[in-house]
């Protein structure tokens, strides 16, 4: 087989998955409904299993095509060409300020560049600030013992639901609008930083000699952080750690 009918062949594939993914989950989404519905208590282990066995097929046949698939990737990798990399803006934009002086730029340059990192840092603390406010929503909610009912306890986690889902969705949606928004920025910045004056040798000289000075410093505490873990690991402190783990999910969370 060549290459040109491998590579059709697996978008074909790729298509058929997509369908078949999005029809178990139609099914799943119906299923859990027609449970909800079913009654006052539904989701008895009775009436999931019935449930279940009328849409197993698309189920079991969307996880037999992901097996399939994720075999075929390592057998016969479908993107043999090489794929360009996502560009690492702050990195760029950090390269580029070891190469300019930003103090000896005009007024009206330095002003744009100060307004995008004001720009930026406002719209990731309103990101914090949403996050927090969101997550504090739903642990207030969540550890009111009011709110669940051991009679009641499908529309108790129901209700959980509805408080969940919509702090999940704005923080996720601004979390979202954030990272594209403070990407255009640093590119905007990094067209600017290149009208910026090159660094003179000197001040170059100063940035190297700066980063040697911090390099051992830094492989010391690397190579402290090493051997405390294989310190730790050698006189059982991972044993330890595995028994706390266990003791909180079955004792505080309540996992057991």
């Amino acid at each position: 087989m060549t290459k040109e009918s491998t590579m059709r062949l697996h978008r074909i594939y790729n298509v058929l998955f997509s369908i078949v993914i999005i029809i178990a989950g139609i099914c799943l989404i119906i299923g859990v409904l027609t449970i909800y519905n079913s009654g006052d208590q539904p989701f008895s282990r009775e009436s999931v299993a019935a449930t279940f066995s009328t849409i197993a097929f698309p189920v079991y046949l969307t996880l037999v095509m992901a097996v399939i698939s994720f075999v075929w990737e390592i057998i016969s990798p479908s993107d043999k060409e090489k794929t360009p990399k996502a560009k690492d803006y702050p990195a760029m934009l950090e390269t580029l300020y070891n190469k300019k002086d930003f103090s000896a730029g005009e007024n009206s340059l330095q002003e744009e560049i100060r307004s995008l990192w004001k720009n930026r840092k406002m719209h990731t603390t309103i990101r914090t600030i949403i996050l927090v406010v969101c997550s504090a929503v739903f642990l207030f909610y969540a550890l009111n013992s009011a709110n669940f009912h051991q009679s009641e306890i499908n529309s108790s986690m129901i209700n959980a639901m509805k408080v969940l889902v919509p702090c999940s969705l704005i923080s996720f949606a601004y979390a979202l609008f954030v990272a594209i928004h403070n990407e255009k920025s640093i590119q905007k910045e990094i067209e600017l930083a290149k009208k910026l004056p090159a660094v003179s040798n000197e001040a170059e000289n100063e940035i190297v000699t700066e980063e040697k000075r911090l390099s051992p410093y830094r492989n010391a505490i690397l190579t402290a952080a090493i051997i405390l873990v294989v310190y730790g690991f050698l006189n059982g402190g991972t044993i330890d750690v595995l028994a706390k783990a266990i003791n909180i999910c079955t004792e505080c969370i309540g996992l057991g």
